[in-house]
């Protein structure tokens, strides 16, 4: 009998399964994707941003940014990859930009905050 694997954003330390895809991302270059895409004021123009993260989180677009650029003074955050898209295409499906925008924040919030309770030392703000 095997153990379920977490479904969230962020993988279980020392959890790996050969059929959960994971992605290495430049912390600060995708927190400053996501910034951008904050600042946008048109809901087409945003999607547009969260399109082209997804094409290069996808590698199906070439990383201009550094998104996908490990560096060794910067700070990496490994995430799963499904979940990260699911994530970035219901951004990209909001109906508004007040909601997509609440969306970015919430993403925005997962990657750059490490929150835990008294009992567990999982990173609450990533679920």
């Amino acid at each position: 009998m095997s153990i379920p694997q977490s479904s969230g954003l962020f993988p279980k330390p020392g959890a790996h399964s050969r059929n959960i895809s994971r992605v290495y991302i430049n912390k600060d270059a995708f927190l400053r994707e996501l910034e951008a895409a904050l600042a946008l004021t048109s809901i087409v123009d945003l999607r547009d941003q969260i399109f082209r993260i997804i094409g290069i989180v996808n590698r199906d677009a070439p990383d201009i940014t550094g998104i996908l650029n490990i560096v060794s003074e910067g700070e990496t955050v490994t995430l799963r990859k499904d979940v990260l898209i699911s994530e970035l295409k219901q951004i990209a499906e909001a109906r508004t930009i007040s909601r997509a925008r609440y969306y970015v924040e919430r993403l925005q919030e997962g990657v750059s905050r490490v929150r835990t309770n008294k009992i567990s030392d999982l990173n609450l703000a990533r679920w």
